[in-house]
């Protein structure tokens, strides 16, 4: 087993799950989080700043918890190259979103940039006997696209993690390179952990990459969109030693 670290600033917007058996109240008011919209709003935040370039948490329907629409929010692992960069879609040589309501995305550029988000899911109200016995699904989804004249390797990694920052379950798929000269289409990754072993409390999330030309400038992976979802589906079968990749949507 490996061990992480990481940090991260949440701002709780909870709800209550629901299920058939009414099993897991958060016990926190809500504030306005569009889950059903597909937005995410830090409370200080205007309501027009609609751009869903940070990773946000949903139990179901009702959105849990998300982070602050800025880079803030993230934990920059690698920096490389003229360093992260926040822009607004399409962008130069993009694509328009598949959801019109999300208007920007993170690029990386010429050196690997990687950033990363750890969820203390105790903290947010997922108590152990939810975690460690029920284990409700955890959908964890991202999006990103190339530049049409630039080509860029994009890689993910989630892992499921313990108190003492153990990584349980993993999430860690090959990196995908495109070449230059691509349709700078969107494209999918979603992966769901079922039946984890018991004792997660933490959620790592990293993503990121860098361009394949060496390009001075912003011409790397672009992603936008990020999610984690606690499903209402619970653990069915004993627990895996680890999860393995799912989906690669394009």
């Amino acid at each position: 087993m490996s061990k992480v670290s990481g940090n991260a600033r949440a701002c709780v917007k909870a709800s209550s799950l629901r299920t058939g058996m009414s099993l897991w109240p958060i016990g926190r008011s809500s504030s306005f989080c569009a889950a059903s919209a597909g937005t995410s709003y830090a409370t200080h935040v205007p309501k027009g700043q609609v751009g869903r370039t940070s990773l946000y948490v949903y139990t179901g329907a009702h959105l849990g918890f998300c982070f602050l629409d800025d880079m803030t929010s993230w934990k920059i692992d690698f920096n490389g190259g003229n360093r992260w960069k926040v822009e607004t879609l399409p962008g130069a040589h993009g694509t328009d979103f598949p959801d019109s309501k999300v208007e920007k995305y993170f690029v990386t550029s010429f050196a690997l940039c990687l950033k990363s988000q750890l969820v203390d899911l105790k903290a947010e109200g997922y108590w152990e006997e939810l975690l460690d016995t029920f284990r409700p699904d955890i959908v964890v989804k991202d999006w990103f696209a190339a530049r049409a004249d630039c080509g860029c390797t994009y890689s993910i990694r989630v892992q499921l993690v313990s108190a003492d920052y153990i990584a349980l379950a993993s999430f860690e798929p090959p990196p995908v390179t495109i070449d230059q000269w691509n349709d700078a289409r969107w494209r999918e990754v979603s992966h769901t952990f079922s039946d984890y072993p018991p004792g997660v409390r933490h959620i790592l999330f990293q993503h990121g990459g860098n361009d394949t030309q060496y390009w001075a400038g912003w011409y790397g992976p672009r992603v936008t969109n990020s999610s984690i979802i606690i499903s209402p589906k619970t653990a069915r079968n004993p627990a895996p030693s680890s999860a393995q990749p799912e989906t690669m949507r394009e």
